[in-house]
């Protein structure tokens, strides 16, 4: 089995933090708001906002202004039932 090195680690760190920086840039996100979608995706519906922020590391408001924020736009549905958790369409 092959180990990283601190430095490969980092490298490849830097590079998928680049890659994902660019396909939030390209997709109009910012990077916050992608890896907040990306953790709901993965998480499914039932993915509280202290889980994301535990997850992601990005704060519990950046979070709550992320989501109100996306409330707003037309890409995203929102299940009026569960006011914490959004749905994608």
């Amino acid at each position: 089995m092959h180990y990283l090195s601190a430095a490969e680690y980092t490298h490849l760190s830097g590079e998928i933090n680049s890659l994902y920086h660019e396909i939030a840039v390209r997709m109009g996100l910012s990077d916050s708001v992608l890896n907040i979608l990306y953790v709901i995706c993965e998480k499914g519906d039932k993915c509280l906002q202290s889980e994301i922020s535990k997850l992601t590391g990005i704060s519990r408001q950046t979070i709550n202004s992320a989501i109100q924020n996306l409330k707003k736009t037309e890409s995203c549905a929102w299940n009026k039932d569960m006011d914490e958790i959004p749905l994608f369409v």
